[in-house]
């Protein structure tokens, strides 16, 4: 399975795991599932389309930054509630996801997942990527 997400994004765009500030916000667009999203990406692969610049290949971004923003926004407010959160996340900036890890870990998910929303398949990525250490004794 190819993935193409991202081939030759910066690094640095996903580092901080933030969402990026949006001009206008319109009615908001249904979350995509993961199977929604991989099958945009390989449609995105068999026409060929790389450039990080085209609008399509933006979307396909713009969807992964939001899910992880949506996942870490879950992770703060378990800690602000005083539960033990899902991931221990480093600050934000201190360590570098490329596009080309998230999108080898996502083309790797069980198609069980497939219908899951975008954004828990990337709470379960950052709580694989990020674990908690054990609670001592």
């Amino acid at each position: 399975m190819t993935m193409m997400f991202g081939a030759g994004l910066a690094p640095a765009a996903l580092a901080s795991l933030a969402v990026p500030a949006l001009a206008e916000v319109a009615a908001p667009a249904p979350e995509p599932t993961l199977g929604g999203w991989i099958a945009r990406d390989r449609e995105l692969a068999q026409r060929g389309v790389a450039s990080v610049d085209h609008p399509e290949m933006q979307q396909l971004y713009g969807d992964v930054v939001a899910a992880l923003g949506k996942a870490r926004a879950a992770i703060a407010a378990q800690r602000a509630a005083g539960a033990p959160p899902a991931a221990c996340l480093p600050p934000p900036g201190a360590v570098q996801l490329t596009s080309r890890k998230i999108g080898t870990w996502l083309s790797a998910r069980p198609a069980a997942e497939q219908g899951e929303a975008l954004s828990a398949v990337m709470a379960r990525f950052l709580a694989a990527r990020f674990p908690c250490p054990a609670p001592s004794q």
